[in-house]
């Protein structure tokens, strides 16, 4: 648990430092270039935190925080409902833009988070799941339940179904919501995990192609790619 805390401060560091440069870049010192910082200023608070005052609450809290942030770029970038995850190297890259398409082949630099294709906005951002958390898992639904129930710890019980061609899994209470205009792109925590191990332990590339509530549930459905 602690350990998780952490990286979540820190990513909340790194998402925060990316955004505040691009908005003193494009925009210079405003009230959004403080918001940013103020996020860089939390994740540290969260990463230098000693052990004894996390509380698996201030950790669901900070990711919904995380994902809400995440959600406004989306949403001021305009981008749509195209997805596709890629795994480089142990590490998956989720590429969101509208019409994405999906035999993309470029590779994102430590620097790129924004190209242009076509004359529209490609963002790319890296998925917080890596190799290194699912080691020693090799089977697809075994790595999912492992990251939800016991990594993590943001739902009850996962039911999954591992084909050739997709990956459909169920969340049974799950205990994150994410922002609407996140999940119609890049997804919800839970399309975001499904998606990464469905590209690492399956094919190298993976699109996300359902993930909406079901009664007090949550499906999600991953499409594997050649």
């Amino acid at each position: 648990m602690v350990r998780v805390y952490q990286k979540i401060g820190l990513l909340l560091m790194i998402t925060g430092s990316i955004l505040a440069g691009l908005t003193y870049f494009f925009m210079g010192f405003n009230p959004l270039f403080a918001l940013w910082f103020g996020l860089v200023i939390i994740g540290a608070s969260m990463y230098l935190t000693p052990e004894e005052t996390i509380g698996r609450r201030e950790v669901l809290l900070f990711i919904e925080y995380a994902l809400s942030n995440i959600a406004r770029l989306v949403e001021a970038m305009g981008i749509g409902s195209s997805n596709l995850y890629r795994c480089i190297n142990g590490e998956v890259y989720i590429y969101a833009g509208n019409n994405l398409d999906e035999t993309i082949d470029t590779d994102p630099s430590k620097t790129m988070i924004i190209f242009n294709k076509d004359n529209e906005p490609i963002l790319i951002l890296r998925s917080p799941i890596s190799r290194g958390i699912i080691e020693g898992y090799n089977d697809i639904c075994s790595a999912i339940d492992y990251v939800v129930t016991e990594y993590l710890g943001i739902a009850e019980n996962t039911r999954c179904v591992d084909s050739d061609e997709q990956v459909v899994v169920d969340i049974d209470k799950p205990k994150i919501s994410s922002p609407a205009s996140l999940e119609k792109s890049i997804g919800s925590i839970y399309g975001i995990i499904v998606s990464s191990i469905a590209s690492m332990l399956g094919t190298g590339k993976a699109v996300l192609l359902v993930d909406e509530k079901r009664g007090g549930g949550r499906r999600i459905v991953v499409g594997k790619l050649r």
